[in-house]
């Protein structure tokens, strides 16, 4: 059995999106909701298609994932995704989330990311082994869920990839994002490391040896001040898996 956790935030998004040239005023954004919607679900059930065509894996069950409010990394600092406060969400954006909640039964991820809630039932899932299932697929186009020894299938569009995460894959990811940092989110990593630079400092070892790879360079870089930024980007950039919230079982959709 394949059960699919789909965090569909980026595909509401992408939705609410066309060429200029076919926004009357000009600005890229779909104004007809119901358009938004057909392209919406055209996405949605692309996802599904791809999972059962290409890779001979047919969901059986399924759970989408919305973000919420009060979002705690905002508590933790200021700074986190205040970059993104200038950008302006397309106009249908609230339509498709509200048709998501009432018409997919999506869950609305409140207090936390979605990456969290989506992050707590996978690993509820596989400790549970849910009805004999192995295959409990996370769907997103989210980085971050590399950090996960998971099944990840990246739906964007130019990628459209499934891959196993291999639990020492998972925490190199996990380490190289405190060392770079994550721009888009205003979390800052060590300054002068980018993707390259991470590879060459953390190299192949163990998961302890990733962390004090990536831990030394945080003395090298802030000294005094080494444990308060680690322990801060630490905070923001894993994925929480405890004390989230998560849907109960019986919430799950079934393929028909």
């Amino acid at each position: 059995m394949t059960t699919l956790l789909f965090d569909i935030d980026s595909l509401l998004w992408q939705s609410g999106y066309c060429k200029k040239e076919e926004d009357p005023q000009g600005e890229g954004y779909v104004r007809d909701v119901d358009t938004a919607i057909y392209k919406f679900e055209e996405g949605i059930f692309r996802v599904f298609s791809e999972l059962e065509e290409t890779y001979g894996m047919p969901v059986d069950k399924y759970k989408f994932f919305v973000g919420g409010y009060n979002n705690f990394r905002k508590v933790v600092t200021t700074s986190y995704k205040s970059n993104r406060s200038l950008t302006t969400s397309p106009p249908t954006f609230e339509a498709l989330k509200n048709h998501a909640i009432i018409h997919w039964n999506a869950y609305e991820c409140n207090g936390v990311e979605a990456d969290d809630v989506v992050a707590a039932t996978w690993r509820q899932l596989t400790e549970l082994d849910f009805e004999g299932s192995n295959n409990v697929i996370v769907a997103s186009i989210d980085k971050d869920y590399k950090q996960l020894p998971c099944l990840f299938f990246d739906y964007y569009h130019k990628r459209f990839n499934l891959v196993q995460i291999q639990p020492n894959e998972a925490s190199f990811n996990f380490y190289k994002q405190m060392l770079m940092g994550d721009s888009s989110d205003g979390i800052k990593g060590v300054k002068g490391v980018g993707d390259k630079g991470a590879d060459k400092i953390l190299g192949q070892t163990s998961e302890y040896g990733y962390f004090r790879r990536a831990y030394a360079e945080y003395v090298k870089r802030y000294g005094r001040k080494s444990r308060e930024e680690w322990i801060i980007n630490h905070m923001l950039l894993t994925l929480h898996t405890n004390n989230v919230e998560t849907p109960s079982l019986e919430e799950f959709n079934e393929m028909q």
